[in-house]
């Protein structure tokens, strides 16, 4: 047994090694922005820089974003954000500025990407699983089956399939201005019943939200809907077996002092953010602007990648010292768990077919991007 935790020490270390829904403005009695977190490391250089026009940035009167984002103020992720804004704030020479609201401060969750799309919000950071009636092609990322080891591999194809939605003309992506893609790490299942075949899920009491609800269902285990502050609690109770989550949730919020086993299973979904802004604010902006934002997009990506995969090796070290045990799934029972999520992927394609959209086509892209990524990135 400890050879088979060590060895998944290894192999994660090593992929954790490598990786995120008019001008608009907050009303007057908005509550003040929050202070920026520190900010993400630069990316290496060596990059050149994207040509501007500086006559008509010289001439641009600036302004000032008004950003919110799903990440609590406290939150990594909101590490990727701030990046973005101080990096186009310092190639414009401060004349694109920015007020944060992280978590709710500005507006509810379920509300962020409406009020994006009525210009209340500029650039929002969010889940899509959010607004799920939003981004059906986008979807196609998180159903199971789509193998991407670790978050580098899924940052990069997120925005790959992005591009290609893009490209493709996808009322999705033509109502907003995508920025960019963040992928995470696979979730692992943090665990109070030991896992070794696929019958083990029958029954289970699993927490699932957004869009894994379909899958753990689909193994035959009942999803429960609580938030990650809640999971603590439920998994020391009972109420929960087991949680589905990336493995930064036993450091961030201490699973690994009330679950015995971490359970590697990265065919179940998979996890992505978006980075957008209102089209009508996009379209207000120079294009000596848009030129630096679209070299930031760039830059941000690269930062993005390994973020996931390094917060969750360190829920991994932490679970360690806490005595949780790790280990993965053999491949007989991860192609018996494929097969058993595969009419999650059947019914997305039916869902879109019937909306008058290219789901083969579309599901066809994806396994590809995600595989040339994963030769690339992977594990």
């Amino acid at each position: 047994m400890k050879k088979r935790i060590l060895s998944l020490v290894f192999v994660a270390a090593i992929a954790l090694a490598l990786v995120l829904s008019g001008c608009g403005g907050g009303s007057s009695n908005a509550p003040a922005p929050a202070p920026a977190p520190a900010p993400a490391p630069a990316p290496a250089p060596g990059a050149p820089a994207a040509p501007v026009d500086t006559d008509e940035l010289a001439d641009w009167g600036g302004y000032t974003l008004t950003v919110a984002s799903n990440y609590g103020p406290t939150h990594r992720g909101l590490e990727i954000l701030v990046y973005w804004l101080d990096r186009v704030k310092e190639l414009t020479g401060g004349k694109m500025d920015y007020d944060l609201y992280p978590g709710e401060e500005l507006v509810k969750n379920a509300e962020m990407y409406s009020a994006l799309k009525e210009g209340v919000i500029d650039v929002l950071t969010q889940d899509p699983s959010y607004n799920p009636e939003a981004f059906p092609m986008i979807k196609a990322v998180t159903l199971p089956g789509v193998l991407m080891s670790n978050s580098k591999v899924c940052t990069y194809a997120v925005n790959d399939y992005w591009q290609y939605g893009i490209a493709e003309g996808w009322k999705e992506t033509q109502d907003i201005k995508f920025l960019v893609g963040i992928g995470l790490s696979p979730p692992g299942f943090e665990s109070n019943k030991r896992i070794e075949k696929v019958e083990d899920f029958v029954g289970m009491q699993i927490r699932a939200n957004g869009f894994a609800v379909d899958p753990v269902q689909a193994l035959g285990a009942a999803p429960v809907a609580l938030p990650a502050p809640e999971v603590y609690e439920g998994l020391m109770k009972g109420t929960v077996e087991a949680s589905l989550m990336q493995y930064d949730a036993l450091v961030n919020w201490k699973l690994a002092e009330v679950a015995q086993y971490g359970i590697w299973a990265p065919v179940v979904c998979n996890s992505t953010h978006y980075m957008i802004m209102n089209l009508n604010t996009w379209n207000s902006l120079p294009p000596a602007v848009q030129a630096i934002i679209e070299q930031v997009n760039a830059e941000t990506i690269d930062i993005a990648a390994p973020l996931w995969d390094r917060m969750g090796q360190e829920g991994i070290e932490y679970a360690l010292g806490e005595g949780m045990e790790f280990y993965e799934l053999d491949p007989e029972t991860l192609d018996a768990m494929s097969a058993k999520t595969m009419p999650v992927v059947e019914k997305w394609l039916g869902d879109v077919k019937a909306l008058g959209l290219p789901g083969d086509a579309a599901w066809a892209k994806m396994l590809e991007i995600a595989a040339a990524n994963e030769a690339k990135y992977g594990s």
